[in-house]
Formats: structure tokens, C-alpha cells, sequence
């Protein structure tokens, strides 16, 4: 669903009125990123991944900085996972089954990177 930037959850009560406000929130604060990431990867990703000379770069997304024994997510983690995860954890129990059916999917498909 394609909204305007500043819209929030109560000037959208066509578009989201069938979801829960907590779930209807979390899409709007995830949206974006989401789509961010998703163009990240059809477009950037797949192409440096059919490129041998970029593979260390990708070996570079999937490293966990431990920064000072505070281990912080990788990149994959952070852009692609947890909002796939948050906002599957807001949704209706059959909408965030499906979600968690793509996301864990999603992830089996990175461990094969």
C-alpha cells in the first residue's frame, strides 16, 4: 500500500482499518526501510553477487560488529530481519504466520550466501 510520508495510522482508516493499531503503526514506521532494503537488494545485491570481484563485500554484510563486547546486528540483520520480524509480531495472528513464513524463508535463502 503506498501512503504519503506523513501520513499516520488514523488519517488511513481506508487502507489499514482492517489491521490492529499497533500493526497498522508498525507499517507505517516500516514502510519505507523496508522498501529501502527490498530495492537494496533486488537492484544492488544480485548484481555484486554475480560479480566474483564484490564477493568481499558481501562477506562484509553478514559480519556482526562486536563493538566493545556489545555485539551489534549486521547489516543483514538490521535492515532486513528485525523490521520483517517487528512488524510481523504486530500483525494478526494469520497475516503475521504468513509473514513469518517469507521472513524465515528469507533468512534460509542469506545462509545460502
Amino acid at each position: 500500500i503506498a501512503v504519503p510520508n506523513h501520513a499516520s495510522a488514523a488519517d488511513l482508516p481506508g487502507l489499514l482499518s482492517d489491521l490492529p493499531p499497533e500493526a497498522a503503526r508498525s507499517y507505517l514506521q516500516y514502510r519505507i526501510p523496508l522498501q529501502i532494503s527490498a530495492d537494496y537488494y533486488l537492484w544492488d545485491l544480485q548484481e555484486k553477487i554475480a560479480d566474483t570481484d564484490e564477493w568481499g563485500y558481501i562477506g562484509e554484510l553478514f559480519q556482526v560488529n562486536n563493538n566493545k563486547g556489545q555485539g551489534q546486528p549486521n547489516k543483514i540483520e538490521r535492515d532486513f530481519t528485525n523490521p520483517m520480524r517487528i512488524l510481523a509480531l504486530s500483525m494478526p495472528p494469520d497475516i503475521a504466520d504468513e509473514l513469518r513464513d517469507a521472513q524465515f524463508k528469507f533468512e534460509r535463502s542469506m545462509q545460502g550466501i
